[in-house]
């Protein structure tokens, strides 16, 4: 789960802080809707997961 959580807080932030996406918008989808999947099977949510974020941060 750590990696799945860093990764995509990764590749959020290359696609709206350095508007240089390394994936598809249906990759980062697809693995979204598997973490929310593991931390609904495991009742466990990292503090820096994107399912806790509502928004972005200031640029």
């Amino acid at each position: 789960m750590r990696t799945l959580v860093d990764y995509l807080n990764e590749t959020a932030r290359r696609y709206y802080v350095d508007d240089n996406p390394i994936i598809s918008d249906a990759q980062w989808d697809a693995l979204y809707a598997q973490l929310v999947q593991m931390e609904a099977d495991t009742g466990t949510r990292l503090p820096d997961s994107p399912t806790r974020r509502v928004g972005g941060g200031p640029v």
